[in-house]
């Protein structure tokens, strides 16, 4: 159950405090009390609050300063402040905003306004703090993905994911099960007692019996009594099987005890996880290169994590900022860079708008853009990381990442990620019908995989290849031409052509900054 909301009530005047107590009395909010900046202060830094109400003249600290010192300090800069107060000039308005307060209430203060506007900044408060948690998860997801060359030992290894991934979906206990022969052990877990174990796996039809099998993901919630009481499970429950390159079940992480609050995304961020896992697990040498590689992609999405700020100021850009930071997560092992997604992305949205899109539509293409190669998380690394030309046979399995990334992306209710399932599946395929993975022609390709099309496959032209060097803008433009009404929409490349000097001006804002690879053009 989610705790519940607290508002501390800061006013020298004890019939004041008492006032407002009694008007939020009934609404089911938690209520503590200050009688002086100090005092407020004090408080607020033990145990944060969840919204203030606070009065502006006090002895000892005023309000203003009050409110500046919460705003000021990073761990509590978010909690909403409503400035209750009988000063109603507008220079004394001016400071409150100057010091951050988020609204104001007039003494004496009508009940009806107080729990309306109440009301709406303790949800404000809840939507922040669920970005911030959104964040969490994704600090989780990363060390989850990336940890596994800090860790020699194997069982060290599964009990760190296990932990972690316990943590990530809010669970009690965690465990990874492996196939020995015919038969299915426990390798490592979390927090998973013999007693829980043995409530958790009895007779009837058995999740974990059920996901190693049918080496399908596997998630009930504790409200579902029905399917707790077909599976033997006694709370709510999450399986992910770990696959193989060769699409083999090798076995499965589970989590017991589950919150109710859990989150579709964090699920899915799991799964992703698992599915990496599954990968890793085969894996036997790591060559310097690519250890390198892990090292910069780690202080790069670090950084980007630490960029990531003010979610107050705009919710929807703490979206994009999710699915941009899962999309270079999800491609780490890949060569491409932060500044390929970028470009790419960018590039996508100035054809959107060339072609008369509205402006929803086209930042929607930019921000689903960045998903293109997701799938590129379950192609094996001798083929990814392969140096040069790939052989038919590698390329065939190159093109399952249209199909893979479908897998990971579909059944979201987020358009963001409904358009990234589309892209993902079909950025490859081509005007003429000669493209991959089902050979769609003309308009049966949606009109947001037509635009990637050419924008990816202009960014890797452009773009230093281990087999080939950048090609020049021009000689990149007489490849487009070329196949133009073959390749690429002759609509879509018209309006490309007219964009060039928007295009060009965001290749030179996001340039490579080191030599990478590219094994799949696009081409």
């Amino acid at each position: 159950m989610p705790n519940t909301p607290t508002i501390l009530i800061v006013d020298d005047l004890a019939k004041n405090v008492k006032l407002l107590e009694a008007h939020l009395a009934a609404t089911g909010f938690q209520t503590e009390t200050a009688y002086d900046g100090e005092e407020a202060l004090a408080k607020v830094w033990a145990d944060p609050p969840d919204l203030i109400l606070l009065d502006v003249m006090m002895p000892k600290i005023d309000g203003f300063e009050v409110c500046r010192q919460i705003k000021q300090k990073e761990s509590t800069r978010l909690i909403p402040i409503v400035m209750v107060t009988a000063l109603d000039r507008i220079e004394d308005k001016v400071k409150g905003i100057q010091a951050g307060a988020d609204d104001f209430l007039t003494k004496p203060v009508n009940r009806h306004e107080l729990l309306a506007r109440t009301r709406s900044l303790i949800r404000t408060k809840l939507l922040n703090d669920q970005v911030l948690n959104l964040k969490g998860i994704l600090t989780s997801l990363f060390e989850i993905s990336t940890f596994e060359k800090r860790f020699s030992d194997r069982s060290v290894l599964l009990a760190e994911f296990c932990r972690r991934a316990a943590d990530l979906i809010g669970a009690e206990s965690a465990a990874v099960t492996f196939w020995h022969g015919d038969k299915y052990e426990i390798d490592a877990s979390y927090n998973l007692t013999d007693e829980i174990w043995q409530q958790e796996h009895h007779d009837k039809l058995n999740a974990v019996r059920q996901v190693m099998e049918n080496g399908e993901t596997l998630f009930i919630r504790s409200s579902q009594r029905d399917m707790l009481e077909r599976y033997g499970l006694y709370s709510g429950y999450i399986g992910v099987p770990l696959i193989s390159a060769a699409g083999r079940t090798l076995g499965a992480v589970h989590a017991f005890g589950a919150g109710e609050d859990l989150q579709e995304e964090a699920v899915r961020l799991l799964m992703i996880v698992s599915q990496r896992l599954g990968y890793e697990m085969q894996m036997k040498d790591y060559n310097t290169r690519l250890e390198r590689e892990v090292d910069m992609r780690t202080a790069e999405l670090q950084r980007a994590l630490g960029d990531l700020k003010d979610v107050n100021e705009n919710l929807s850009q703490a979206q994009a900022e999710t699915i941009f930071r899962l999309a270079k997560a999800a491609e780490y092992r890949d060569e491409d860079t932060a500044a390929h997604l970028h470009r790419m992305s960018n590039y996508s949205y100035i054809v959107a708008r060339e072609l008369g899109l509205d402006i929803e539509m086209c930042s929607l293409i930019q921000l689903s853009s960045t998903m293109h190669d997701v799938g590129k998380i379950g192609i094996p690394d001798s083929i990814l990381l392969k140096r040069g030309r790939l052989t038919p046979e590698e390329y065939e399995v190159m093109k399952e990442h249209t199909l893979i990334g479908v897998s990971i992306l579909r059944d979201s209710s987020s358009k963001v990620l409904q358009m990234s399932e589309r892209i993902a599946l079909c950025h490859h395929e081509k005007f003429d019908g000669s493209g991959y993975p089902h050979g769609l022609e003309g308009n049966d390709i949606p009109i947001e995989a037509r635009i990637v099309a050419i924008t990816d496959v202009f960014d890797a032209l452009t773009t230093k290849r281990v087999y080939k060097p950048a090609f020049s803008v021009d000689e990149a433009l007489g490849i487009l031409k070329k196949d133009n009404s073959k390749h690429f929409d002759p609509i879509v490349y018209d309006a490309f052509r007219s964009a060039l000097t928007q295009i060009l001006d965001v290749k030179d804002q996001f340039p490579e900054l080191v030599d990478m690879g590219d094994r799949s053009l696009g081409m």
